[in-house]
Parts: C-alpha cells; sequence; structure tokens
C-alpha cells in the first residue's frame, strides 16, 4: 500500500511570535532572566529567527557573558547574511570582549552591505579613534556628517578626534557649529568643555561643564573634566 511522504515540521510561528513579542517586552522591562528564557524558546521554535538570535545576543552582552553572546549574534548573521544590524551588534560585542581587529573587519563587512548605514560609520569611527587611526576616523564622522549634518553625537565625536590630530581651533568651530544647530545641548557644551579643558583653557571650560552637569546630572564625564579644571584653578 503506498504512503505519503513524511513533510518537515514547519515552524509554529504564532507561538514563534508570541514568545518573541513576550521575550521583547521582558527585555524592556529590566526582567532579563525571562526574557533570556523567551528569547530561547522562540529560537527553539525557529533556530533561524535572526531577530530573536540577535536580540539574544544583545542581552548576553548586557549581563556579561559575551562568549554566548557571539555565537548568537554569529548565528543572526548566518540567518541573515544581508543585514547590518546583526553584524553591527557582532562587532560591538567583539569590541567589548578587547578583539578589536576582528570589529573592524566586521563593521566593514556591515559597510559592503550598506555603505551610508550611519550606525556602522558612528560605530567605526569610534572604533578607529580607540585604537589611534585618528585621520580614518575623522574621515567616517564627516562621511556621516554630509548625511546628517544635525547629528550632535557625530559632531562631538569629530570634535573629539579633530583634538587628538592635534587639530585643536578646528575641534572647537566643531563644538560651536554643534552648539549653534542644537540650540545649545549639554552634550554639546560638555564637548567643548572637555577640548577646552585638552587645551588648559579651564576658565572658559568651566563655565561650559557646569552648565552641562545641571542639564545632565548623570554623566560622569562631564563632572570628571569639571573637577579637573576646578583644580586647576586652585
Amino acid at each position: 500500500m503506498a504512503t505519503s511522504e513524511q513533510q518537515p515540521a514547519q515552524p509554529d510561528e504564532s507561538a514563534e511570535a508570541a514568545s518573541l513579542g513576550a521575550a521583547m517586552q521582558a527585555h524592556q522591562q529590566g526582567d532579563l532572566a525571562a526574557a533570556n528564557r523567551l528569547y530561547s524558546e522562540a529560537v527553539r521554535l525557529n533556530p533561524d529567527n535572526a531577530q530573536a538570535l540577535r536580540l539574544q545576543g544583545i542581552l548576553a552582552r548586557e549581563t556579561g557573558d559575551l562568549d554566548a553572546s557571539l555565537e548568537l549574534l554569529h548565528r543572526a548573521h548566518s540567518a541573515a547574511p544581508d543585514a547590518t544590524a546583526p553584524l553591527n551588534e557582532l562587532a560591538l560585542s567583539q569590541m567589548i570582549a578587547g578583539r578589536f581587529p576582528e570589529a573592524e573587519v566586521t563593521f566593514h563587512q556591515a559597510l559592503k552591505l550598506n555603505p551610508h548605514d550611519g550606525t556602522t560609520l558612528t560605530n567605526l569611527g569610534a572604533l578607529l579613534q580607540h585604537r589611534g587611526h585618528i585621520r580614518t576616523a575623522i574621515d567616517c564622522y564627516e562621511t556621516l556628517l554630509q548625511q546628517r549634518p544635525e547629528d550632535i553625537e557625530v559632531s562631538c565625536n569629530l570634535a573629539k578626534a579633530l583634538v587628538d590630530a592635534g587639530e585643536p581651533e578646528t575641534a572647537l568651530q566643531t563644538c560651536d557649529a554643534a552648539i549653534a544647530a542644537s540650540d545649545a545641548h549639554p552634550y554639546a557644551l560638555a564637548t567643548k568643555g572637555a577640548v577646552l579643558t585638552d587645551l588648559e583653557r579651564y576658565t572658559e571650560a568651566a563655565g561650559l561643564l557646569q552648565t552641562a552637569s545641571r542639564q545632565m546630572p548623570d554623566d560622569e564625564m562631564t563632572f570628571v573634566n569639571l573637577a579637573l579644571c576646578q583644580d586647576a584653578l586652585g
């Protein structure tokens, strides 16, 4: 008697979506143990769920399990090889693990997929700056600012890189442009204060840093720079 061929089991998409949605909610609410369990359930239901793998990889990084984070994010990239998000997160985990050359390669992989991706350019610039490749970092930031001239974080990163490159006056001009464009955003004020601190212009720096610290009371580096100024000023 003829028998029908057995079909491979299909993922339970509704259960998978429910697990992923519940995991994301738990993650946002800070219930990391529940989020991890629910991400695992979504991945069990569909081992190629790139979003669940990526988010669980981020969670593992947040909890300090870098080995698990790297494994999950590699799997997320394999499941979605044309997406930049898994590569960006993988590179961030590689950076935190101290694997800087690998992270740089991963960021360049992401740029091959999308040469104008702002997240990739920002993160690559920060990595290059950290590794001492200042001029290349500046190129990354300037490329990104051509696309997003209003991006205050990138402008501030560029200013810091320009100081490292020995171009303090250009750095201050960049800070002034960011302050003007952002209606004196405290991060822009704090960045100019940091640049002025590096230049030992402590009186000017202290005023900016005091203003920024009142608006960003949780920003530790602003207070560190302000303390340096106060110490130098006696």
